[in-house]
């Protein structure tokens, strides 16, 4: 974990999220160290069965209410928000369900961040999350709605080219910016069909595309790069 950290710090990473099921010392040691190297950690969890199965919603509240213990516990080594990556199109029943599968997505936001209005809510979401969709009377693209309601979201703009990763994010980002919302487009270094993923590319490409890419983006955009230990493994 100490390569990975300085690895982050050495790309000047600021925000991690991290994955895990401990609310223990062990986090709050990491989040300790993390903070040293000038870099906040948002918890991330996702199951889009939050969605689609009943009771799950509610394991989702206990281990918020969990988060919530261990951020009072440790002061010190807190987490600076929640970053969820619930998606929809992974239940098997999306294509006959997409609407209402969608709509469960937004409305669960909305709850979320009424039940715990004074944590911070980060979410991915696929860049092709344009469906028209009625909430709170205002008929929006879902990923407007989901702007509206998060304090963040990190569009998944899986593309290996700098024009491509701006064109399929272009209407996201347009809206964010209209409504003064932090927005993060992000990369993928896994091993994923080559077109949307840097794992074919090196390190030095993926910079070169990154590079190309900031003087496209509306002031004040973040990227995001799934995962550190994919793009770590990158050949330089």
């Amino acid at each position: 974990m100490h390569t990975y950290l300085d690895f982050a710090k050495s790309e000047g990473v600021n925000q991690i999220y991290y994955c895990t099921g401990k609310f223990n010392e062990d986090t709050a040691d990491f989040i300790s160290r993390a903070n040293g190297c000038g870099m906040q950690v948002y918890w991330l969890d996702g199951d889009y069965r939050w969605l689609t199965e009943d009771g799950y919603t509610q394991k989702l509240y206990a281990k918020l209410e969990k988060f919530n213990a261990y951020n009072a516990k440790y002061p010190n080594a807190k987490f600076s928000g929640v970053h969820l990556d619930i998606e929809p199109h992974q239940a098997e029943n999306f294509k006959e369900n997409r609407g209402e599968l969608i709509a469960s997505l937004i409305g669960l936001a909305s709850s979320l961040k009424e039940k715990y209005s004074t944590l911070n809510f980060c979410y991915a979401i696929p860049f092709w999350l344009e469906d028209e969709v009625e909430f709170g009377g205002k008929v929006k693209p879902a990923y407007a709605h989901m702007i509206d309601i998060a304090d963040g979201v990190v569009v998944m703009s899986y593309r290996d080219a700098a024009p491509k990763i701006y064109s399929v994010a272009e209407e996201e980002l347009n809206y964010a910016q209209s409504v003064g919302k932090n927005i993060f487009l992000s990369v993928e270094c896994g091993k994923e069909e080559d077109a949307v993923t840097f794992y074919q590319e090196s390190k030095a490409e993926l910079n070169a595309q990154l590079n190309a890419l900031y003087p496209l983006l509306p002031q004040g955009t973040g990227m995001a790069i799934h995962n550190i230990v994919s793009w770590y493994s990158l050949k330089p």
